[in-house]
């Protein structure tokens, strides 16, 4: 195609006016890559800021630490040992995951993880 002149159009005269590429699409936008752009930062805003709220609150990161079970031992009597102020029925499904128990029940001489709750 050639505007006025008979020269050929160059790359911006392409974009200000419309020209459809040979594959069939339009060029981009600046305004729409500036939405991308916009688009990106929000979301990478919005996870950093998701992974830094418990850093925030004051949350402890990662596990308080670990225990080893002695013969006798419960995971209630465990949760209400070394979480204490806490009910131990929102404490022993936090510790379940932790170590990968399926249930309540634990053996003696098993090391189990203590998460941050």
């Amino acid at each position: 195609m050639h505007a006025e002149g008979n020269r050929p159009l160059r790359q911006s005269e392409y974009r200000s006016r419309g020209v459809v590429r040979a594959e069939g699409r339009r060029a981009p936008s600046p305004w729409r890559r500036q939405r991308r752009l916009v688009q990106r930062a929000g979301l990478l805003a919005l996870l950093l800021g998701g992974l830094l709220m418990p850093v925030a609150w004051g949350a402890p990161a990662g596990n308080v630490g670990t225990v080893r079970v002695r013969r006798g031992e419960t995971l209630w009597a465990i949760a209400a040992q070394r979480y204490p102020g806490t009910d131990p029925r929102l404490v022993i499904p936090a510790i379940e995951r932790a170590n990968g128990l399926r249930g309540p029940v634990i053996q003696p001489g098993v090391r189990l993880v203590l998460p941050a709750i």
